[in-house]
């Protein structure tokens, strides 16, 4: 079966912001998705596609970003806590650059939106 689920997300900036201009933004999220893919599939999930987007952004002493992270995934779920999230933001800040400058807090853990048979 093929599932398709989400998870969210908050990154909390202690340094810098979010970029939000384009290419900067585009290639950013790009970088992150393939890392939080990586991470879920060394973690176990076989994931197909992963594909994030900003749900919000919260300014004030530190700026917080809640990003939905969308995934595909053959086979069995795996749990999203904060024990994956941790090891997920060590994953995302060996990017460097401005990927080291914020600390990664689980939302929420998996939700299933659909199943489908393989075809």
């Amino acid at each position: 079966m093929l599932t398709t689920a989400y998870f969210v997300v908050d990154e909390e900036y202690y340094q810098s912001s979010h970029v939000t201009g384009e290419p900067a933004s585009s290639a950013e999220t790009a970088e992150l998705e393939a890392s939080v893919k990586s991470t879920l599939v060394m973690l176990g999930l076989n994931a197909q596609t992963v594909s994030m987007r900003v749900q919000s952004i919260e300014t004030g002493m530190v700026q917080t970003v809640n990003w939905r992270v969308d995934v595909t995934y053959l086979g069995n779920p795996i749990t999203i806590n904060s024990l994956s999230v941790v090891i997920m933001a060590n994953n995302i800040v060996g990017l460097g650059g401005v990927h080291a400058n914020s600390l990664w807090k689980e939302h929420t853990g998996l939700t299933k939106v659909s199943h489908a048979p393989v075809r």
